[in-house]
């Protein structure tokens, strides 16, 4: 059995200032790929996406609702939810186009 990666939650703001070479907080259409509606707690399958920490089950896409508001997906269930402040933390699976 694979250990929980550490996991750390960070503000909208944070989360853009983490991608690098060619690394990116995911669209939520990319990160709605993830969600596996068979699974619960998390709701992804963790043979393919080990180590997801059910403390922070929240992670930020990168595409708003609205002018105000993100797209956040929760994973402890799959729901899909918006968040419209600056101090709420989530966490976030970086992803990076091919080339």
């Amino acid at each position: 059995m694979l250990a929980r990666a550490e996991v750390s939650g960070l503000t909208w703001t944070e989360a853009k200032a983490v991608g690098e070479d060619g690394w990116r907080v995911p669209t939520r259409p990319e990160l709605e790929t993830l969600v596996a509606h068979t699974c619960t707690q998390p709701a992804v399958n963790e043979e393919v996406f080990p180590g997801m920490d059910p403390e922070i089950a929240g992670y930020w896409t990168s595409t708003p609702d609205g002018s105000t508001r993100l797209w956040y997906i929760n994973f402890a269930d799959g729901s899909l939810r918006t968040y419209g402040g600056s101090l709420f933390r989530n966490a976030v699976r970086l992803v990076r186009s091919g080339k």
